[in-house]
């Protein structure tokens, strides 16, 4: 439902917020809000991205990621 989608979104927002508060007053983020996407989470969507569009170009068969 629509809700708990936007809830979602506003609590990954919050986490950051939070890190990047603490960050900024030269203080180490509580692990408990560091549960957001970083960048090597980025780089591995990325990757996958370009395995299945290989994939597409080979006639959809299997490519190792």
């Amino acid at each position: 439902h629509p809700e708990g989608y936007l809830e979602a979104f506003a609590n990954i927002y919050k986490n950051v917020a939070f890190c990047l508060q603490a960050r900024l007053q030269g203080e180490k983020p509580d692990p408990i809000y560091q549960d957001f996407p970083g960048v090597r989470d980025g780089l591995r969507g990325m990757v996958f991205i370009e395995k299945v569009v290989q994939s597409g170009k080979q006639g959809a068969k299997w490519v190792t990621v």
